[in-house]
């Protein structure tokens, strides 16, 4: 019998070392939200405000190397993969209907894809850009019963890991964090302990690439005037260690209480660099994106 092996040391270099290593650039996704591996992004806001289809608009306009609310987004096309347990297959038919093809035509399951590629091109898409937002735009469709089952317990981290093999994303988008969180939302231990779980299920599958986690802010007037300012750590109603985590954090609020009111997009954290000014956007309902609000 040999002596036990002696365990795993952190890694650990000293200040000329790390001066002098070899790092990739830092990439940029959209607005100072950097594209860091195995970096935490964490996008806030109110049940209603649309953290969503914010979201969902941004990783088109990202695929086709498009400008997103009058800003430039990263070039390079990145593969992006919602785990959510929201949005319902009659809900993400009609937004994709509406994005690809302007507006919701119903039933079209018996049309052939020449078909489409013809009205997809009505609405400014051509083929090459439906084949490319459609192999790397991917969601959760809900629709087996074990699909709403997101949490990040001993259960479903496996079937989550061969998800991440299977689909190789290079962003994952977790939306929303309360489905996702294994244990209470308001404990710093089971924040980290879920943290820990996603990362490990990314390791397994070779994957080092940012997560963007979606989470719901405190309810009432007071809690969303505190979106922007000193306040702005405080929007998240969970526990304060998921925004010590992250690297970059979003809080989106209304900018009024109509219905379809414009959103305030506001950087109330980056850890990698200035945080950019705040922006007021507005969805277009007939396309499903977003554009500058003057107003």
């Amino acid at each position: 019998t040999g002596e036990p092996p002696k365990p795993k040391t952190y890694t650990v270099r000293g200040l000329s070392d790390i001066a002098m290593l070899k790092v990739e650039p830092q990439e940029e996704i959209w607005n100072g939200m950097t594209y860091l591996k195995n970096g935490i992004i964490e996008v806030i806001g109110a049940p209603g405000v649309g953290k969503s289809r914010f979201l969902a608009s941004l990783a088109k306009a990202q695929i086709l190397g498009r400008r997103f609310g009058g800003l430039p987004t990263l070039a390079t096309p990145k593969r992006w993969l919602f785990v959510g347990s929201e949005n319902d297959i009659n809900r993400l038919h009609r937004e994709a209907q509406k994005f690809l093809l302007g507006n919701f035509k119903g039933d079209i399951s018996h049309w052939t894809k020449e078909t489409f590629y013809d009205a997809a091109a009505l609405n400014g898409l051509a083929r090459e850009q439906v084949d490319l937002i459609n192999e790397n735009f991917r969601t959760f469709t809900l629709e087996d019963p074990s699909d709403c089952m997101i949490s990040l317990c001993d259960e479903n981290c496996p079937k989550l890991t061969a998800t991440l093999k299977e689909c190789k994303p290079d962003i994952l988008v977790c939306d929303p964090w309360g489905d996702v969180i294994d244990g209470d939302e308001l404990s710093d231990a089971d924040v980290r302990h879920t943290i820990r779980a996603l990362r490990e299920c990314l390791a397994t599958a070779e994957l080092s690439i940012p997560t963007i986690i979606v989470n719901h802010a405190r309810m009432g007037i007071r809690e969303v005037i505190k979106a922007s300012g000193v306040e702005a750590g405080n929007m998240g109603k969970n526990s304060k260690c998921l925004y010590s985590i992250a690297r970059y954090v979003l809080n989106l609020r209304p900018a009024s209480f109509d219905d379809n009111p414009p959103i305030e997009v506001i950087c109330a954290k980056n850890n990698n660099g200035p945080k950019p000014p705040s922006l007021a956007l507005k969805l277009d309902e007939k396309t499903e994106t977003y554009e500058p609000f003057e107003g």
